[in-house]
């Protein structure tokens, strides 16, 4: 059963991803979490979605190369046991805090074969600790070494692992060594939403290639009519500004609407 003082309720997004609200004094453990785990680690500086300028920010590092690869972490929150968080949290925090902050920051795993309590999608410290535990596994180890290798560029950012280098061959050795981690780490991979190394991938509905990033096609319609059909100015500025962080050009055509 779960607490009563952990999560008010809770819905499907889609098949497999569940929301949960906390109660209001779960978002100010939340917080207190965050500020307490921040003062004893640091996290990559290649984990871009715990820093400033997010997924974009996350694609221009690789543009400079002429290959490019992406790997999705399937059930990349509920991949994290209170066990393995506990474990991950053990090198920060005496055992019977590190076992309190997993025990306030975990819930009921929707599934019912998988371990019994997992990281939610809806707390605040849910990224910061699914980080940690990333961090700390064969897999965020593996992707340490990458980051130090120079002919190499890497990027992380939630649940997508993005490796780009100016040599195909070289990047196909590091990926398959990065599968090999995230099999020992007992962390899945959606192959669906990983891109094998091309010149060209899409992630984020973004196309990445040599020195060039452009929002793709489907989604760049979709702003369009959006933009085009919108009484709203705050939202109208909202979608220029997004486009002008990916491409000139497109920003162009946009206001050209």
């Amino acid at each position: 059963m779960h607490s009563p003082l952990s999560w008010t309720e809770k819905y499907q997004i889609k098949s497999g991803k569940w929301i949960y609200v906390p109660t209001i004094q779960a978002k100010f453990n939340g917080r207190v979490i965050i500020e307490k785990v921040k003062s004893e680690w640091t996290p990559p500086d290649f984990y871009y979605h715990l820093q400033k300028g997010g997924h974009v920010k996350a694609l221009k590092e690789h543009t400079k190369n002429n290959y490019f690869t992406s790997l999705d972490l399937s059930d990349f929150f509920g991949s994290m046991s209170r066990t393995r968080l506990t474990r991950a949290l053990k090198s920060l925090f005496e055992y019977d805090e590190a076992r309190t902050i997993a025990k306030s920051s975990t819930v009921p795993h929707w599934k019912e074969n998988a371990h019994s309590h997992s990281i939610p999608y809806g707390f605040s410290q849910s990224p910061i600790l699914a980080s940690i535990c990333l961090e700390k596994s064969t897999l965020g180890i593996a992707l340490n070494e990458c980051h130090l290798d120079n002919n190499l560029t890497i990027t992380v950012y939630m649940d997508d692992i993005i490796l780009s280098s100016t040599h195909e061959f070289y990047l196909n050795g590091w990926l398959d060594y990065i599968k090999e981690a995230a099999t020992k780490s007992k962390l899945s991979l959606n192959l669906k939403k990983s891109n094998p190394v091309a010149n060209k991938i899409q992630v984020f509905n973004i196309e990445l290639s040599h020195k060039k990033l452009q929002v793709n096609n489907k989604r760049f319609e979709e702003f369009k009519k959006v933009y085009t059909e919108s009484l709203s100015e705050h939202q109208r500025y909202g979608i220029s500004g997004y486009i002008s962080t990916v491409n000139s050009m497109q920003l162009l055509e946009l206001s050209n609407l």
